[in-house]
């Protein structure tokens, strides 16, 4: 399963709240969406594990709990975000670190 999630939003752990009124780019187009150890975490929840993600880290790759550790072993969080492209956009997160997220 692949998963889009939000380097911007940093090793935070958190969920922009639902809205049902949303529409891009809404209060500001990186307000959206959930933050790579929040994904993380629900994944694991759900029994999938992280196993990979695209260059910039903001595809998340997850394989069923139980199929091919041996070759797939799960990765970090902070594996997949190290490009450095994600240190620019982390800074993109001050100006939003003020408003509302559910912290998971």
């Amino acid at each position: 399963m692949i998963i889009e999630t939000h380097v911007e939003f940093g090793l935070n752990s958190i969920v922009v709240p639902y809205d049902k009124n949303y529409n891009y780019p809404g209060r500001h187009p990186d307000y959206h969406g959930a933050s790579p150890v929040a994904m993380e975490k629900l994944a694991r929840k759900k029994g999938y594990r992280l196993v990979g993600a695209n260059n910039y880290g903001f595809n998340t790759i997850y394989i069923k709990d139980g199929t091919g550790e041996d070759i797939l072993p799960a990765v970090s969080v902070e594996s997949i975000i190290r490009h450095p492209r994600n240190q620019a956009r982390q800074k993109l997160f001050d100006a939003i670190k003020e408003w509302e997220y559910i912290h998971v």
